[in-house]
């Protein structure tokens, strides 16, 4: 049996300008900070709901509506990103976000 085998060829370094590591790390210190808020709001949102209901039976119902909400808009924005492109689905999630922030804001003021 007789073949030729090529030598292993050693990886080669691929060099990051400096622009590229800034707007990494940016990017990444906004995705941690971004999941901690997140987290938090969750967190207060089930503290908020059992103070104004008075009990804590219903404290994990804002944690459903998130989820569920979370993932109506993620099917229908997935949609509108696979149709459109990813910047189209980009855009118009931020309006998505604000309404469905002001309408929890909304209701925590009043209650």
């Amino acid at each position: 049996m007789t073949g030729s085998f090529a030598a292993p060829t050693s990886p080669s370094i691929v060099v990051e300008p400096p622009e590229q590591r800034r707007t990494l790390a940016v990017l990444l210190l906004a995705q941690i900070l971004s999941g901690a808020g997140l987290a938090a709001g969750i967190t207060v949102a089930a503290l908020l709901a059992e103070q104004m209901l008075g009990s804590s039976r219903w404290s994990g119902l804002p944690t459903v509506f998130f989820t569920v909400g979370s993932a109506a808009a993620a099917v229908g924005l997935g949609r509108l990103s696979q149709r459109f492109g990813r910047r189209t689905g980009l855009k118009h999630r931020l309006p998505h976000r604000r309404i469905g922030h002001c309408g929890g804001c909304g209701r925590s003021r009043h209650g």
